[in-house]
């Protein structure tokens, strides 16, 4: 059994759960915070069950392990959620004088997923890009008063604002050789470059370079969501997802990886690709020069094909290995806010997406394993067999199209789309607060 066959039976080990779960709530059962109805040790025993099935090498079982203790962390915060349903519709089950129902759940919650062992969450950390070239592993720490930064993560070229020492105490506690100033960009990207002073010390026992103490924290309003894995900063107006830095010094390890965008605009989802820890080698085509001027400025080390034209592919690409392939093609002649205007697969400017298509296929003979990903709009109504054959055309390894709104991950604004891809799937993509929603720790009245 392939690894990732083992963590598909987990995860469906898991939805089975959350069905268990969701009955007992729906039914609202007053007993369903009790330990002996816990829908833990069901889904304990799944996991186990699939895990015992196997033999594994060393990586696997340690990424197998992380698996298990990422499900079943995803296992508590649902089962809470639904514990606290069910308490808030019988509160008799509580009398006056006994302890809140919240504390109560939570307490039969830890007793019974930590079984005698101490309940730990991974630290997490967000990949900066320093003005300089440097990728930083940024921890915010909000038991620290001033920003940290490793003494071996120091460009020379860094202003130093001062190199008188200071005793730094706590976490990366030692004596400081004074402060620099570094030139970071919190997302690859982002036009701001801000300015971090921070002490030059020791951090990297904590898995990351730079610890943004708690003046950058509030100098930048940071709200720090470790239930989405993200941080909102309202100074900067942008969420920044967040991981622990060991997935993170993993990717940067890996070898580049050999990207093409096909009708690729301004190639923005590059962004996405370097705040990860990814190492690319970038192929792009698109038509409009404004929008390749962009991408250059972006990822210099961009190669723009020189046909620019995903109609117009030579043997020379149709040849070349690529490792994953994304497909952003034009979407005006499908989209839904046209009405009966949108012509579909009748509109000529469709043929891009059409060819985009065609070279996959002749990818994927080259590189079975390539991996795609493609996104277009929500079609309009009267396009339902145009949306068939889309469907077709981006058929993928785990499937057809699925539908996201970007403010279901977060994001500020209403963006409803639809995807393909064969590395995700829609079951796999946590649904976040909209970043407007998102209270920040301290609110006035």
């Amino acid at each position: 059994m392939k690894f990732d066959d083992i963590t598909s039976s987990m995860e469906d080990a898991l939805r089975k759960a959350y069905m268990h779960c969701e009955t007992r709530a729906a039914f609202r059962d007053p007993l369903m915070h009790t330990e002996e109805s816990h829908v833990l040790p069901y889904v304990r025993r799944a996991l186990v069950g699939v895990a015992d099935s196997v033999e594994l090498n060393a990586p696997d079982a340690v990424r197998l392990q992380d698996a298990v203790c990422d499900l079943m962390y995803q296992c508590v915060v649902h089962h809470f959620i639904m514990t606290a349903r069910c308490i808030g519709i019988h509160p008799q089950v509580y009398g006056p004088s006994e302890p809140s129902a919240e504390m109560v759940a939570c307490q039969t919650l830890m007793h019974t997923v930590c079984d005698g062992h101490l309940p730990i969450d991974k630290v997490q950390v967000y990949l900066g890009h320093a003005a300089t070239g440097e990728r930083l592993k940024i921890g915010p720490d909000t038991y620290c008063e001033g920003s940290i930064v490793d003494e071996d993560a120091v460009n020379p070229s860094w202003e130093l604002v001062t190199s008188a020492s200071t005793e730094l105490t706590g976490v990366g506690r030692g004596r400081a050789r004074g402060v620099v100033k570094i030139p970071i960009r919190h997302r690859y990207g982002d036009p701001f470059v801000d300015h971090v002073y921070a002490a030059i010390g020791k951090t990297r026992q904590t898995g990351a370079d730079l610890l943004l103490g708690r003046y950058d924290a509030r100098r930048l309003r940071m709200d720090i969501q470790v239930h989405f894995d993200r941080i909102v900063s309202r100074t900067l107006q942008y969420a920044i997802q967040t991981s622990p830095p060991g997935e993170i010094d993993e990717r940067m390890a890996r070898p580049a990886y050999e990207v093409l965008l096909t009708n690729s605009g301004m190639g923005l989802v590059v962004c996405a690709l370097m705040d990860l820890g990814f190492n690319i080698h970038l192929t792009s085509i698109e038509k409009r020069s404004k929008c390749r001027e962009v991408l250059s400025q972006l990822f210099p080390g961009v190669q723009h094909y020189h046909s620019h034209d995903s109609t117009r592919v030579s043997l020379d690409l149709r040849e070349r290995k690529f490792d994953l392939m994304i497909e952003t093609g034009p979407c005006v002649m499908f989209s839904r806010l046209r009405g009966e205007d949108a012509k579909g697969f009748d509109d000529p400017r469709s043929d891009a997406t059409v060819s985009a298509c065609d070279l996959k296929s002749d990818l994927l003979r080259v590189n079975p394993h390539m991996s795609f990903m493609a996104e277009n709009t929500v079609f309009a109504s009267h396009l339902a067999e145009d949306f068939d054959r889309l469907q077709d055309m981006y058929q993928t390894r785990k499937g057809g199209i699925f539908k996201l709104n970007a403010a279901q991950t977060g994001d500020g604004a209403s963006r409803p789309r639809v995807y393909a891809a064969d590395f995700a799937s829609r079951d796999l993509i946590p649904t976040v607060e909209p970043i407007q929603s998102a209270r920040p720790a301290l609110c006035g009245s």
